[in-house]
């Protein structure tokens, strides 16, 4: 198929991609060889305020069973704690770890040094119409807002 003819959503996901395993890569040679991509997504669910597994289960579609598998993994590996949640004593909070920010500060290093090959090959103008576009398009699909990361089963 010419390059041309290629559907855009095809070339997107193709995009998505080469971008997840060259971001694993990264941090597989950062120190992190035990991550699967699967565990980002719950990282970055987590995020810096914290979130109990219900909230990570709705933000990842998963059930409650088969986030409390990722997240035992996480706590194992050392990238997540459990802490007591003072704003609902009947759940606990997920927090990030010093590892797990560690992680996620790499992650975007990584990032940032993809971005800047993408950039050398089209160009940063280039680069940042196709951001602006995308963000648009998908700000438009969810009244004016960026969607919880998850990922694509």
């Amino acid at each position: 198929m010419d390059m041309a003819e290629l559907p855009l959503a095809r070339l997107l996901l193709m995009a998505t991609r080469l971008v997840a395993d060259e971001l694993n890569e990264g941090l597989r040679a950062a120190g992190h060889p035990d991550l699967r991509p699967t565990h980002g997504f719950a990282l970055n669910g987590i995020g810096v305020n914290g979130a109990t597994a219900t909230q990570l289960a709705g933000l990842l579609g998963m059930t409650k069973q088969g986030v409390a598998k990722l997240v035992d993994s996480l706590v194992e590996r050392g990238y997540v704690e459990r802490e007591r949640n003072v704003a609902d004593g009947r759940s606990v909070l997920l927090v990030l770890s010093s590892r797990g920010r560690e992680l996620l500060s790499r992650a975007e290093d990584v990032q940032r040094r993809l971005e800047a090959e993408w950039a050398e090959h089209v160009g940063p103008s280039q680069l940042s119409a196709l951001r602006r576009g995308l963000e648009q398009i998908v700000r438009e699909r969810h009244a004016g807002e960026l969607p919880p990361l998850r990922p694509i089963w």
